[in-house]
């Protein structure tokens, strides 16, 4: 302390069973991230894919991409082929775990974020339409002048529905 000036604030403990202080709130979500989180908790992100060039020969490939309120996500790809003469191939890929947002412009500008991922079987390859579920991928919405709201993923548009996986 400077001479003259009141003395330097003295540290007192806490008498022994005081419970610790709580933490202060983080801070609250911007507007536009409330309003993205209100559209995904709960629902599932789905992208289908299909193309037959010709009787017995093409692909399908369904994603679907779980978002449940706890933060925790499901991812599931379904991918068949057919080669003609009936040959074919068919696998499925299956993930779980965290998700949140970030990088929140506006609801047409945000990441959605994955993290602690746990692969059921072979990880998703990279040419795939989530490309593989990165760290995280490119998000929006566009409102349409009926009031829907369409949802975009690496500005590929994919159905937005309620999810079933989550409870």
């Amino acid at each position: 302390p400077q001479a003259g000036g009141p003395p330097a604030p003295q540290l007192v403990p806490a008498p022994e069973g005081t419970p610790a202080p709580t933490p202060a709130p983080a801070t609250p979500p911007s507007g536009a991230t409330e309003q993205m989180l209100a559209l995904l908790r709960g629902q599932v992100l789905t992208l289908i894919e299909t193309n037959n060039s010709s009787p017995g020969t093409g692909f399908s490939d369904r994603i679907t991409l779980d978002l449940c309120s706890d933060g925790t996500f499901a991812y599931r790809r379904e991918y068949s082929a057919g080669f003609g003469g009936g040959a074919g191939d068919a696998s499925i890929q299956e993930a779980r775990g965290n998700w949140s947002l970030t990088d929140v412009q506006s609801l047409q500008s945000a990441r959605l974020a994955f993290s602690n991922q746990t692969f059921a079987e072979n990880p998703p390859s990279q040419s795939d339409p989530f490309q593989g579920l990165p760290g995280s991928l490119a998000l929006g919405f566009l409102a349409q002048p009926d009031g829907s709201v369409q949802t975009f993923i690496e500005q590929t548009r994919v159905l937005r529905t309620q999810s079933q996986r989550c409870a």
